[in-house]
């Protein structure tokens, strides 16, 4: 959405963003002329209460409140409770899209993205009262570097790195492309932060989107890559 102007500047990490009508915008050039687009409220910005129909909720042990379509998270700033805006954290359930959110293309389920944070209609699981769920972003096709931080583990002597949701593998030319471990290829260890799942009497192994089964071969311990138990193949 475009508009010919905003009212009420707010500078956050030296960018100048604009508010009118409960929305964020920020400057752009289209065709020659600056128009106003919106966007998320800046990430940074503070504030010293919430909005009145901000909600609580909880993510992976992590307290955020959203309301009108951004998250905050509580902070203390000078000995007094302040709410920062942050990223929408994947796993988050909304009640409803943002008004200018836009579907996007995607092989499965539709995806609506709105700024540069995507939904997914939320599953019963996700949310008894229905919704809509955070999604990662989706992973880039090619990255420069790897973050020193970063997770990485081994299948069938290939290396995947896990960055921003997303997994990637050295490529012959230099710079790293998205990929996923082959069904069926085998880790000698399991990545960090790895979880276990139990489907009936059989238990797994998950890290993001990929699932392991533990086995033994030549007498060592060993985790495939499986599809996920369910039975849909969900890494290719």
């Amino acid at each position: 959405m475009f508009i010919s102007w905003a009212t009420r500047p707010t500078t956050v990490q030296s960018t100048t963003y604009y508010y009118y009508d409960g929305k964020y915008y920020t400057p752009a050039v289209q065709e020659g002329e600056t128009v106003y687009v919106i966007v998320s409220a800046p990430e940074g910005m503070e504030v010293d209460t919430l909005p009145p129909d901000a909600e609580e909720q909880e993510v992976q042990g992590q307290s955020y409140w959203y309301a009108e379509n951004t998250f905050y998270q509580q902070i203390q700033r000078d000995g007094k409770a302040v709410y920062v805006v942050v990223d929408a954290p994947a796993g988050a359930v909304i009640p409803g899209l943002p008004e200018d959110a836009m579907e996007v293309e995607d092989e499965g389920a539709p995806v609506y993205q709105y700024d540069d944070t995507y939904y997914a209609a939320a599953t019963s699981e996700e949310s008894p009262t229905g919704g809509y769920v955070v999604q990662p972003p989706p992973p880039e096709e090619t990255i420069e570097a790897i973050p020193a931080d970063a997770v990485y583990f081994e299948v069938d002597d290939v290396f995947y790195y896990y960055v921003d949701y997303g997994l990637y593998v050295l490529l012959e030319g230099g710079g790293y492309g998205a990929s996923e471990p082959p069904l069926g290829g085998v880790a000698t260890q399991l990545p960090d932060g790895a979880t276990v799942i139990t489907e009936g009497d059989e238990s797994y192994f998950q890290f993001d989107t990929v699932f392991f089964e533990m086995t033994s071969r030549d007498g060592s311990t060993v985790y495939v890559v499986i599809p996920a138990p369910d039975g849909s193949e969900i890494v290719e």
